[in-house]
């Protein structure tokens, strides 16, 4: 569990931002085993009355936040 928001409404929600460790193999290839697994935390989460996001961590990765620069980017 990378982040866990505890809402005044009681909500609970959980935000995983993963890298390929979690669904791969050590080589970078695919794991059905680590998916399965990955999926099964998820259930055990949502099943104790948690909101579970997953992002991956690649779709963030040498990005900016919307209204800061870093040198050599340019804004559109």
């Amino acid at each position: 569990m990378d982040f866990l928001l505890l809402r005044l409404n009681r909500a609970r929600v959980v935000i995983e931002c993963d890298g390929v460790q979690h669904y791969a193999n050590d080589n970078g290839s695919a794991s059905p085993r680590r998916y399965a697994e990955m999926v099964a935390e998820d259930r055990e989460l949502r099943l104790r009355g948690y909101e579970v996001h997953r992002f991956g961590g690649r779709n963030y990765r040498n990005r900016t936040m919307p209204g800061s620069c870093s040198a050599g980017s340019s804004t559109p």
